[in-house]
């Protein structure tokens, strides 16, 4: 899912914003997954200062780069 910044922000802010349902805890594991980009570049950092105009993505947690690169058990049986 994509946004648009329309105004200054910091990413918590505007995330706890999107999702105000949401602890910070839970927002800030988003970020450690992997799931958020900022203007096409994965970040991690809470307090990364968003500007107007700046793209927003936020990806599925199935499709989150830390969850594809999870390692699942082989079976031999």
């Amino acid at each position: 899912m994509k946004h648009i910044i329309d105004e200054d922000y910091n990413l918590i802010d505007f995330l706890a914003n999107l999702y105000p349902k949401s602890s910070k805890n839970k927002l800030r594991k988003m970020l450690t997954e992997g799931r958020i980009y900022l203007n096409g570049q994965e970040t991690h950092k809470a307090k990364t200062e968003l500007k107007k105009g700046d793209i927003i993505e936020i990806k599925d947690k199935q499709n989150s780069p830390m969850m594809n690169n999870s390692n699942p058990k082989n079976d031999t049986n």
